[in-house]
């Protein structure tokens, strides 16, 4: 689920088509498979099939992953295209995006290690930008390089490039990605995975994320970011989060994932937030985080988000799109499962299942 870092007020210049982010998964498996078929055959020939297994696995993970990360900053491109911050990191190259997994390390590690494996394979990532004098809407216009140094060219219209903090021009401007990756899972699964003391791989996410994060602050944002106020700020918040984290080895602790997602929305950062499906542990984190940002960046009263946090849980975007997974206006908690979320996590009364819904 792919969630707006910042409210410009601004229509998109440019036209996003809903099909982009699937054309992006198609053109990066062909061109994948075409690199890597001789090797395929190869492996197939020697009876290795764990490592035929796992091949294929990363190119299914690491397809979604690039399409999910293109497709941000597509919307990044067109929303995003007048913002000081955003058009620094396209003067520096280097772009941030943040990724918050919500995941289990009981019953979902499997899913929480393909994640970190692909994660890491997304700093060879190169995106193009070229100016296209025909088309009238942002589109990817070839997949090149090999598997792990791939690079995704955009044809961005005129209206667009004309309205960039970078001269496009006929050669065209090459950025990279900085991924940024955490993980705190919130369900009755890691309650389960704290009394087991299961949660390893969750704190070595978490740790390299906190080291990532400070380095991309250290060497890209403070280099340009002319307000000493705003960086004493941030570097509080860094404090605090670092402090957060020894919590999260013990317990569920929401607040730092809080902290989190409002650091990645100060420097500036494409965010993204998933679980399992997407649909249940995430809606309830975007929702929370549409209020925290009502009260961040348009003076809306903390005490008086509970109201509009259940109407965004009742009638919102995020309550349609249950319907649009499972046939039915329900969240798959039950009440035992809601019991267990942090308190800020849970559904309102008459919006979850009886946990016969399969998520």
């Amino acid at each position: 689920a792919v969630v707006s870092t910042q409210s410009t007020g601004l229509v998109p210049v440019a036209i996003i088509s809903e099909c982009e982010p699937l054309e992006v998964c198609r053109r990066f498996c062909q061109h994948l498979e075409r690199s890597i078929v001789w090797k395929l055959a190869e492996i197939e020939k020697e009876g290795d099939e764990a490592f035929l297994t796992t091949l294929i696995r990363f190119e299914a993970c690491f397809s979604q992953l690039i399409s999910t990360a293109v497709a941000g900053f597509i919307s990044a491109l067109c929303f995003r295209y007048n913002e000081r911050e955003f058009g620094e990191q396209l003067r520096t190259g280097t772009v941030p995006i943040m990724f918050e997994s919500l995941l289990s390390t009981h019953g979902e590690g499997g899913m929480l290690e393909d994640m970190c494996y692909v994660m890491g394979h997304l700093n060879d990532i190169s995106i193009r930008l070229e100016r296209s004098e025909e088309d009238d809407s942002v589109s990817v216009s070839r997949v090149t390089g090999p598997p792990f140094n791939l690079t995704v060219t955009l044809s961005l219209p005129v209206m667009l490039t004309d309205r960039l903090p970078v001269n496009v021009g006929t050669v065209g401007v090459s950025v990279k990605l900085a991924p940024l990756f955490f993980s705190h899972g919130i369900n009755e699964q890691q309650t389960i995975a704290y009394k087991m003391k299961e949660t390893d791989l969750q704190d070595r996410i978490c740790a390299e994320f906190l080291a990532n994060l400070q380095t991309y602050i250290d060497k890209s944002y403070i280099a340009h970011n002319p307000l000493p106020e705003a960086i004493d700020a941030l570097q509080e918040k860094m404090k605090r989060l670092q402090s957060l984290y020894k919590v999260t080895k013990r317990n569920k602790c929401a607040e730092f994932i809080v902290l989190a997602e409002q650091i990645g929305r100060d420097i500036g950062c494409i965010r993204f937030t998933s679980c399992k499906s997407g649909k249940d542990r995430t809606s309830m984190s975007i929702t929370y985080e549409y209020c925290d940002i009502l009260c961040q960046n348009h003076n809306f009263e903390r005490g008086d988000i509970d109201p509009v946090l259940e109407q965004f849980r009742r009638d919102g975007t995020r309550y349609y799109n249950t319907f649009k997974n499972i046939g039915t206006y329900k969240y798959c908690f039950n009440v035992l499962q809601c019991k267990m979320l942090p308190a800020i996590y849970r559904p309102p009364q008459g919006t979850f299942g009886d946990g016969a819904l399969q998520t």
